[in-house]
């Protein structure tokens, strides 16, 4: 079933799609991610660590349950993920997600996770 499908049985007004993955692809070294920062993050608490290397948990799962164990990791985070994020090499669009929110504008509220 497409989007379209789906949102003619089950009515909406509001729509948040997720930036990468879904309006487009980020082309970044994700499998990298990790390694600059483990060691301080299995120093917090290595069942969260293990958890997302397990993939149990997505990336932000992950930064929100540090982040509810020390505040003071939300500015760590946003620093490290705007040195991570600056490797971007390239970038795909999901032309077919891009098409439909053009065309339904008018038809719904649309907001984007960034």
């Amino acid at each position: 079933m497409n989007l379209e499908e789906y949102l003619q049985l089950h009515r909406k007004k509001f729509l948040i799609f997720d930036l990468d993955k879904t309006i487009v692809r980020l082309k970044l070294p994700w499998g990298e991610y990790l390694a600059p920062i483990e060691d301080t993050l299995n120093k917090i608490d290595p069942h969260i660590l293990a958890a997302r290397k397990q993939h149990f948990i997505s990336l932000s799962e992950m930064q929100n349950k540090y982040c509810e164990k020390d505040a003071t990791l939300v500015d760590f985070f946003k620093s490290y993920n705007n040195t991570f994020e600056s490797q971007l090499q390239h970038y795909d669009v999901n032309t077919t997600i891009l098409d439909f929110i053009k065309k339904r504008r008018n038809s719904y509220y649309f907001a984007v996770d960034i």
